[in-house]
């Protein structure tokens, strides 16, 4: 990094000399504005520290006097004062994040928490984790390879670098595409009989007795899959994932202030002839369009387009840095949010879905019943995905499915529901259904949010050891009837 680091200032060196400067004048100049590092300087190894190591690192000053045989200075030809670093305030709440931690706690997975209307991030949770007092100073072998090959990836920030299918949270993008390209609208209607057969191949619904005649409202209160594979039929996998990708940020990195962030992939035609060197065939397009498939996402990115339906179409740029200041507590530099994309959408488009939304918790029959609060009008959506097929999956008996092979629990929804200012987005790792083991988490988030005086009961706990207390730490995938 060193190495680097100075031919990189070289190379600039000689750009200004080749403009005239002096080459002392140039050196002074490159060191004064790129704050270079000295072997034996701390500098940030992750997280804000390592992204924004460049406004925290203080400047060296220097002094440059003449001097006689005896050592005694004669003139003093120039010097540099030293400049303290900026300080960082953050959008995290820390009550929040303690929470968040804490509701994880034996449980792999992520909790975001983020504000709809300029997508500050109030919460970024993963678990595992690891303790921080073990990277300061010097890490023995024996730790650092207890870290990097534990299976539970207690390194892994999940919340922007873990790859999951969206599954049914994706519905909310759907939706909103079908919509847009006026392959449905709110009235449309569809009968679920519990599958949809495509050429030879047929594809369930979670409900296998069927729900049947569904609109938009019923889709999104019970996550209809019958409902979903036909807009995605109709819309296409191209223009759903242009819509997704243009419009939701899907298969492409937000930009939060943190190194570690991967695309996710939107898949198309394209993508799959570039990956594989296959034709995309028609019946993959069904279950990209209830977020399986090829079709993975970050818990960020499924916070980000929540968050975009929550506030009318608006996709920014989240954050975790409010602002810089400097060693007098002076503000330097506010960041304000910046506009990615916005959907142009009839709003009566919007509502619908937001009522979808809504009616998924609030209403009987919902399957995000479990997120709603008493006194708050709480919207959502619920996701359950698959890892292993159906045949593998239900060759188990009740109760008895192995950790590795349980679904992921999402739950992805806002309140008030009305006027959304918090996003809560859950994803809970081999867990089983979504309504029933996310959903809940959710609610104790938003409660904790509305009421400020809900704390952690218990500092969140680093690294979960051994790793057998995860798995028993999981309800065994019981809970049939709320799978999504």
């Amino acid at each position: 990094q060193l190495a680097a680091e100075r031919q990189k200032m070289e190379e600039e060196v000689r750009r200004l000399v080749r403009e005239g400067e002096t080459r002392r004048t140039a050196q002074a100049k490159v060191a004064f504005q790129s704050k270079p590092h000295q072997p034996g300087d701390l500098v940030g190894q992750s997280g804000i520290e390592r992204s924004l190591e460049y406004d925290l690192a203080g400047r060296r000053g220097y002094v440059a006097r003449e001097v006689d045989s005896r050592g005694r200075v004669i003139l003093e030809r120039e010097a540099l004062a030293p400049e303290p670093g900026l300080s960082v305030r953050l959008t995290l709440d820390s009550r929040l994040q303690a929470l968040a931690m804490s509701l994880l706690d034996n449980r792999a997975g992520a909790i975001i928490i983020m504000d709809p209307r300029n997508f500050e991030v109030l919460a970024l949770a993963s678990n595992p984790t690891f303790r921080l007092s073990d990277f300061t100073g010097n890490l023995s072998l024996t730790r650092w390879r207890a870290l990097a090959e534990d299976r539970f990836k207690p390194l892994l920030n999940r919340a922007i670098g873990g790859r999951y299918p969206p599954g049914s949270t994706f519905k909310m993008v759907v939706a909103l595409a079908a919509l847009a390209e006026g392959v449905i609208t709110p009235e449309t209607e569809f009968n679920c009989r519990g599958s949809l057969q495509l050429g030879d191949s047929v594809f369930n619904c979670h409900n296998h007795a069927g729900h049947g005649r569904v609109d938009l409202n019923k889709a999104l209160m019970q996550s209809c899959d019958v409902y979903f594979y036909e807009a995605g039929r109709r819309l296409g996998i191209d223009r759903l994932a242009q819509i997704a990708r243009n419009y939701f940020g899907l298969g492409r990195k937000s930009g939060l202030e943190l190194p570690g962030e991967i695309e996710g992939v939107m898949p198309d035609v394209e993508w799959k002839r570039r990956t594989t060197g296959r034709k995309w065939m028609p019946g993959e397009t069904l279950p990209a369009a209830i977020g399986q498939g090829a079709v993975s996402t970050t818990p960020l990115q499924v916070a980000q387009f929540t968050a975009m339906l929550a506030n009318g179409g608006r996709l920014y740029r989240p954050h975790l840095v409010k602002e810089l200041l400097d060693v007098e507590g002076r503000l330097v530099r506010k960041i304000e949010p910046e506009l990615v994309s916005r959907l142009d959408l009839t709003p009566s488009f919007f509502q619908a879905v937001r009522k979808g939304l809504e009616s998924a918790v609030a209403e009987q029959g919902g399957t995000g019943r479990l997120a709603a609060l008493p006194g708050r009008r709480v919207a959502g959506k619920t996701g359950t995905t698959q890892v292993v097929s159906n045949r593998v999956f239900q060759s188990f008996s009740r109760g008895q499915v192995p950790y590795r092979l349980r679904d992921h629990a999402w739950f992805a929804g806002y309140a008030p529901a009305e006027a959304p200012e918090v996003v809560v987005t859950v994803l809970l790792e081999h867990t089983g259904g979504g309504g029933a083991f996310a959903a809940p988490v959710a609610r104790q988030i938003l409660a904790a949010y509305f009421d400020h005086s809900i704390v952690s009961l218990k500092l969140p706990r680093p690294q979960v050891q051994p790793d057998l207390e995860m798995e028993g730490g999981l309800a065994p995938n019981l809970e049939w009837d709320l799978r999504d």
